[in-house]
């Protein structure tokens, strides 16, 4: 009689050691993960900010490239009305309409540039809610003290149930 149920109780203990060393690795794998999600979210982040500092730059670069062109088209303009020796209001439409049309086209990549920077915070927005979902699911697989007890309590009572019907079947 004294043997089934030292079995029970030993198996009991047995499950009862496996089933915390599982819930142990389980929270430490869960935590690990949330800890990896939140380090992924900060690289996106980053990237994100690097793309808007890209779509700045080039903007910066495409506006000063266009008004010296415009530069450059109102030196010609002027040099070809001084040779020819033209003057008056033909001259001096097309100096004008050249650069009504600069800064029409810088205002086109002004609109641009704000576009893709809309886009861009768009897309952070988007990087923080997976970044959310990312550790909120791992913080889902944490298992909390009551339910850790409860797994912990059934695997002990399944543990001493199979070590003492074994122990009863083995030494009866």
């Amino acid at each position: 009689m004294c043997t089934p149920l030292l079995l029970g109780i030993g198996m009991g203990a047995l499950q009862i050691g496996n089933t915390m060393m599982e819930i142990s690795q389980a929270n430490v794998a869960a935590e690990a993960g949330a800890e990896a999600a939140n380090q992924a979210a900060a690289y996106d982040y980053q990237l994100e900010n690097l793309k808007e500092q890209q779509i700045n730059q080039q903007a910066a670069l495409d506006k000063f490239e266009r008004i010296r062109q415009a530069q450059r088209e109102r030196s010609k303009i002027i040099v070809a009305a001084g040779e020819s020796g033209v003057s008056g209001s033909s001259p001096m439409r097309q100096l004008a309409n050249a650069l009504v049309q600069a800064y029409y086209d810088v205002g086109i990549t002004e609109t641009s540039r704000e576009n893709q920077i809309l886009q861009a915070e768009a897309e952070k927005r988007g990087t923080y809610a997976q970044a959310q979902s990312r550790v909120n699911q791992y913080k889902a697989q944490v298992m909390g003290p009551f339910t850790s007890l409860l797994k912990i309590g059934s695997s002990g009572v399944s543990g001493f149930a199979s070590g003492y019907g074994t122990g009863k079947w083995m030494f009866e």
